[in-house]
Formats: structure tokens, C-alpha cells, sequence
């Protein structure tokens, strides 16, 4: 991202613990999507994490050139945006999560930026 010339404001306002998922697997989701966040970004990333009653929630957002993504394929494995050879981040991220039913991801792009959100509901 500094390659690039992002700015990313990291909010960590506490310790991430008491994972309901594999350690593994939610540093895997993370990563794709903040992989893709720094490819799409321009000029601005915000990475969060916030824990409240019941839930853990990161959120991954970024500035993007077009005003919003059409949010119906970017899930399918092998479709890209960013040529030939990828597409296969998201699509992964969805074959982790239907491992864990406590855990979702919504998704959303509109004036000019697109989030994720996160959200592992906790027992």
C-alpha cells in the first residue's frame, strides 16, 4: 500500500481474541480482502475492528475510481477485474465462510467507495 501511495488508517480500539473461527482462516479472509482493497484502492484504505456485545467486527474499506462495482459476479471464481489468471480471493473467502455459520460478509460499493464488513457473531 505505501508502494502505491495509499493512505490507511488502521482502528484497533480492542485486542482481537476469543476467536469463534480458525486463527487461520480469519487471517486468510482478512488478507484477501485487504489484497484486494490496496489493488483498488486510490488514494484511501480504512481497516477496523471493533468488538461489541455480541459480535466481532472488521471492516474493510476503499476509496475506488468508478462510482460503485456491480456487486452480482465479484464472487465467482475466476472473474476478475484486474485481468486474466485471478478471481479466485473472493471466491475462496465464500468456501471459508460456509464453514462457520456464526460468521457472515456483506458487501457494498456506491459514491465511489466499496466495503467490506466482517461480522463473527459470538456464543
Amino acid at each position: 500500500a505505501q508502494n502505491k501511495g495509499i493512505d490507511i488508517t488502521v482502528e484497533v480500539e480492542e485486542p482481537i481474541d476469543d476467536f469463534q473461527i480458525e486463527v487461520l482462516d480469519c487471517i486468510t479472509i482478512i488478507s484477501i480482502l485487504c489484497d484486494n482493497a490496496i489493488e483498488a484502492a486510490t488514494p484511501t484504505m480504512t481497516i477496523a475492528y471493533v468488538l461489541s456485545e455480541n459480535k466481532q467486527v472488521f471492516s474493510i474499506e476503499n476509496a475506488i475510481k468508478e462510482e460503485h462495482i456491480d456487486m452480482s459476479y465479484i464472487f465467482d471464481a475466476g472473474v476478475s477485474s484486474k485481468g486474466s489468471g485471478r478471481g479466485i480471493g473472493l471466491s475462496n473467502v465464500l468456501a471459508i465462510l460456509d464453514r462457520y455459520p456464526n460468521v457472515s460478509l456483506t458487501s457494498a460499493s456506491q459514491n465511489y467507495r466499496f466495503q467490506h464488513v466482517l461480522e463473527i457473531h459470538l456464543n
